[in-house]
């Protein structure tokens, strides 16, 4: 007698609450113990019980379907082209040039909202199939070693867009050790094909996988790409890295970790730049983005940072003491402002400017002598500052005479500052040799939260309101 192979069981070794079990292991050589055999023969049934249940699921599904054909003849009777263009409108989301805007990201490179009409009836998934304009918006994450389903999928999906511009969503994982495998590779050559199709690219992917797909795309090109969203992830690396890619994109977005000197595209067509959340930026970037950009009408960056390092010291020091005129900006947005960007720059053409932290007194007197020898006529104002920084503000809106529209970003600086700008109105500049404060301003745009609304002081509000429309000036149309 020895012990079952199946179970393994030790019948001298068992414990007393295994004994029972233990016991009917005994048996001969060359059959299961009881248990064994029992086990095994409910482990048969349920396969059985699996295979029925998966041929009824089957049978209900091809039921629901037929039925479903007749679940609604009016659509069934529409012509498959009006059918389409029904079945487009009901997504969450329309293909654009910031379809992937990080607000809603998530909600854009859902695919689900694209299967749904496939998953009503036969006919509704054949015009679904049938329409390149559902499968415009792609997105995979590319792992090194992809399963099959995937790259089916893929194959699938950019198939059924037909030459349909592609708004493409890319996310590769991290190689080990910096190596790409090669069903990695394969999978990336096969999403490569379509790239002259490709009208907005969001790459978030290792450095290692920007030469694999640029040598992917030789013969096709990226050639329609307008907006190029991308991180390469280069804070994880040592050394000087570079992105070199073959574009040359009207719209540009950048994650932190991309620096602007090591990405190796053609500026001259950009229109539009965008620095991530906390992108940061030094002057030198500043100059380098200017400089190559001339045709940029609209930029928006996290943060200026005073350069530290003394090589970027020397070379900035070493840069003649002319300005960098820009003579097509028209929108420039700046979350906070470390150093004196304002001594490097002239921005004749800006409307629009958004000012974020601005911490440090000189930083606040480069700003006023930029807008004193600037031509600049400024017409749209957002400021995002503290309290304590009220008379900072005042003075540099007495520079702003073309000012339309004036937005208060925070509250506690609302608070502060609305009564100080009514006191103005109502009663005049004492300082007489300034001219008046925002004789244009029609309307402003007051931010604030649910908690503010409990905290703020509504009445210098209406305060504002009311000095706003008095004396002999431009009435406020708007707040």
């Amino acid at each position: 007698m020895t012990p079952c192979p199946h179970c393994r069981l030790d019948c001298g070794a068992a414990p007393k609450i295994r004994r029972e079990v233990a016991e009917s292991c005994l048996r001969s050589r060359d059959s299961p113990c009881l248990a064994c055999q029992k086990l095994l023969e409910i482990e048969q049934k349920i396969e059985e019980t699996r295979r029925t249940l998966l041929k009824l699921l089957t049978e209900k599904d091809e039921l629901a379907s037929a039925v479903n054909e007749h679940h609604d003849p009016f659509l069934n009777q529409l012509p498959a082209e009006l059918v389409s263009h029904v079945f487009a409108l009901s997504r969450p989301y329309l293909p654009s040039l910031n379809i992937f805007d990080p607000e809603n990201f998530d909600e854009h490179t859902n695919i689900q909202g694209v299967l749904n009409p496939g998953q009503v009836c036969r006919n509704w998934r054949s015009i679904a199939h049938r329409s390149p304009e559902l499968w415009t918006v792609f997105g995979v994450r590319i792992k090194m070693n992809p399963c099959a389903s995937a790259v089916q999928l893929s194959l699938e999906w950019l198939e059924r867009s037909g030459i349909c511009p592609l708004f493409m969503w890319l996310d590769a994982e991290e190689p080990p050790n910096g190596h790409v495998s090669q069903p990695a590779r394969d999978f990336l050559t096969l999403v490569a094909q379509h790239a002259h199709r490709w009208k907005v690219l969001n790459l978030y992917a290792p450095i290692e996988i920007v030469p694999i797909l640029c040598s992917a795309t030789e013969g096709n090109g990226f050639g329609h790409l307008q907006h190029l969203l991308i991180d390469t992830r280069i804070e994880q690396l040592d050394g000087p890295y570079q992105t070199d890619l073959p574009v040359s994109p009207l719209w540009l977005t950048v994650e932190p970790s991309c620096g602007l000197e090591s990405l190796l595209i053609d500026w001259s067509r950009l229109t539009r730049f965008l620095g991530f959340f906390n992108f940061q930026c030094t002057i030198l970037e500043f100059v380098h983005l200017f400089n190559n950009a001339p045709n940029l009408l609209a930029c928006h960056v996290g943060t200026v940072t005073e350069i530290v390092d003394p090589a970027m010291l020397a070379q900035l020091r070493a840069r003649p003491n002319t300005l960098v005129t820009h003579n097509s900006l028209r929108t420039l947005r700046v979350g906070t402002c470390e150093t004196n960007l304002w001594n490097y720059f002239d921005f004749p053409s800006l409307k629009k400017l958004c000012l974020g932290y601005i911490d440090k007194p000189e930083v606040w007197i480069s700003l006023r002598d930029f807008l004193r020898r600037s031509s600049c006529k400024i017409t749209d104002l957002r400021i995002l500052g503290y309290p304590s920084q009220v008379i900072e503000i005042l003075q540099t809106l007495k520079l702003t005479t073309h000012v339309e529209r004036l937005g208060i970003q925070r509250f506690e600086l609302a608070d502060c500052l609305l009564p100080e700008i009514s006191n103005i109105f109502l009663f005049g500049d004492p300082e007489r040799s300034n001219p008046e404060l925002l004789p244009k301003l029609g309307a402003l745009i007051f931010y604030y939260s649910e908690e503010a609304s409990t905290r703020f002081n509504w009445s210098s509000l209406n305060t504002f309101i009311v000095a706003g429309t008095s004396r002999d000036r431009k009435k406020l149309e708007s707040v």
